[in-house]
């Protein structure tokens, strides 16, 4: 490839980022930064990327040129604009017309579908899709339970919104004959408008379930309007799920989707704070990677904070205990998901203080000094956070890797490298999904934070202490080299099982080396990047965000 086409993709790939990266915002611009996730464009530098064929990654940077012709292959912002669900299914399809990027990448959920006839899904794949659901979506986001939900299915004679919302959630998963993309898009379709028509006219805590299963299908398809408006919806009936003053969601609707869970007793204090700190999930994960603010505010989760310990690791000692019920505070010997979900709650109230300082960030200002150096504590305070939330991880929920790291990384958990090559490592299908995640996510939300010092062109953090920009970089670099290490370790294996905001943790270590390659004036990328390339089109299949990134 040409030195000047590699120069000119590169300088292409620093405008984005100079325009839409957190690691290089220009001050002032908070309402630009807003406006930009919501359009659907943030998060999406890799329109250059195709698929690996096994040769050298070199030739498969493009020109300008090149990549008008690939996108106007494979797109710009994921599948097959025909498409809103990629089925795994190898049914018969008819030859679609393929678009011009210009034409689709403003397309939305509904343009692309509203040419398609809705219609119900058979039972019998909604019934199938339900053990899909616990295999690939609970272990990492349990807030059902599962003893229940799979008891029902007996005597299901007509699906309950909670089983329409699990049904299309599991449709990337699913393999089955009947399910090509259009059939796929039309099933989803019903499904979708469903429980959007439900939870919006008719509020319940069934309903409630079935919308948030939704938002979190939708995130893992898209950044833009039509997750984070249903998030609003979901976040402001998540506030209805405390018991005070007895202000809490109907169980179901007369007359509605009826379901068997609920018919004979209201959901239990545990089952409703399982519901809201999902809900809580959800908006972190969703606000950090569209640049919203989070719309659970502290006045709505106070309630809900003195029992969450309880509600996750705690089991009550007979079915009419609350979750506020007085408990040990000793930490499980053992992994369950219910501890593992603990464990990412408390990662997520760090990713919670690093949106919020970069909230802060981008509203500063060159003549702002005050607010500069208040920024600077804060950052000060908290840089450190998400690292120290990894060391202090309990031995189930470790995660040893064969890395190039640093020392100081290779000893966050008191191993020296001699005692981690002599450690007898789990074998690679032992590992649990939900731990890859919490460590992935732990060393993104690292680089996240510390980028923003590093790639800074703010006049008093450029000049500020080299000793704590060098700490950044070191601490970027390390994270970057882990989660190369994780991706190249678990994606093949494990990628089907862990949620989307895996991807958005890969995608996070390839900005940072991309921005650091512009920064350095080179235009060569590590071998690493193109791992973190591969990886994003491997968890396509099951996420289409990861090829919108």
């Amino acid at each position: 490839m040409a030195t000047a086409d590699a120069l000119a993709l590169l300088q292409d790939i620093a405008k984005f980022l100079n325009q839409e990266s957190p690691f290089g915002v220009p001050t002032g611009q908070l309402e630009a930064q807003l406006e930009g996730s919501q359009s659907g464009r943030a998060g999406n530098p890799h329109t250059f990327i195709e698929e690996s064929s096994g040769g050298n990654h070199e030739t498969q940077m493009m020109s300008a040129g090149e990549q008008a012709t690939r996108a106007s292959q494979v797109g710009t912002q994921g599948p097959t604009p025909a498409s809103t669900h990629e089925s795994n299914s190898g049914g018969p399809e008819k030859p679609e017309a393929v678009l011009k990027p210009s034409d689709w990448v403003f397309q939305g959920t509904f343009a692309r579908t509203a040419s398609l006839e809705e219609r119900k899904p058979p039972l019998d794949l909604i019934v199938s899709s339900t053990s899909v659901f616990f295999r690939h979506i609970h272990p990492w986001f349990p807030f059902l339970d599962s003893h229940l939900v799979l008891h029902d299915l007996a005597d299901l004679r007509e699906p309950t919104l909670l089983y329409y919302a699990i049904f299309g959630a599991s449709i990337p998963f699913l393999y089955h004959p009947r399910l090509n993309n259009t059939q796929s898009d039309s099933f989803w379709k019903y499904t979708k408008r469903r429980i959007f028509i439900e939870a919006s006219e008719e509020p319940s805590y069934a309903a409630l379930e079935a919308a948030t299963i939704l938002t979190l299908d939708l995130s893992g398809m898209t950044n833009g309007p039509q997750v984070w408006s249903r998030l609003a919806v979901v976040a402001r009936l998540a506030a209805q799920l405390r018991t005070a003053s007895g202000r809490v969601l109907r169980q179901s609707v007369s007359g509605g989707s009826r379901d068997g869970r609920l018919a004979t007793t209201r959901p239990s204090a545990r089952q409703r704070a399982k519901l809201f700190w999902a809900i809580f999930a959800l908006d972190s994960f969703i606000s950090i990677t569209t640049s919203q603010p989070t719309l659970l505010t502290e006045h709505i989760l106070r309630p809900f904070r003195p029992s969450r310990e309880a509600t996750w690791l705690h089991e009550p000692s007979h079915p009419s205990a609350s979750c506020s019920a007085s408990y040990g505070s000793a930490e499980p010997s053992t992994y369950s998901v219910s501890a593992a979900f603990f464990k990412l709650l408390q990662l997520l109230d760090v990713s919670r203080s690093y949106h919020d300082l970069y909230l802060s960030y981008i509203t500063l200002t060159g003549n702002d000094e005050s607010g500069t150096v208040s920024w600077l504590d804060s950052f000060y305070s908290l840089s450190h956070a998400a690292d120290n939330c990894l060391r202090g991880l309990p031995p189930w929920c470790r995660l040893l890797l064969n890395t190039n790291t640093t020392a100081s990384y290779a000893s966050q958990y008191s191993y020296t490298r001699g005692t981690e090559r002599c450690a007898t490592a789990p074998r690679i299908h032992d590992v649990q999904p939900p731990v890859i995640m919490i460590h992935v996510y732990g060393h993104a939300l690292t680089i996240y934070i510390n980028s923003l010092l590093k790639f800074s062109d703010h006049q008093t953090l450029t000049t500020h202490d080299a000793r704590v920009r060098e700490s950044a970089t070191v601490s970027c670099a390390n994270s970057a080299r882990a989660i190369i290490d994780i991706a190249s370790m678990f994606v093949k294996t494990h990628g089907d099982r862990i949620g989307w905001p895996f991807s958005w943790s890969i995608w996070t270590a390839a900005r940072y080396l991309l921005t650091s390659a512009k920064a350095a004036g080179s235009v060569q990328l590590s071998s690493g990047f193109y791992i973190l390339l591969d990886s994003l089109q491997e968890l396509g299949k099951y996420w289409q965000i990861s090829k919108k990134y």
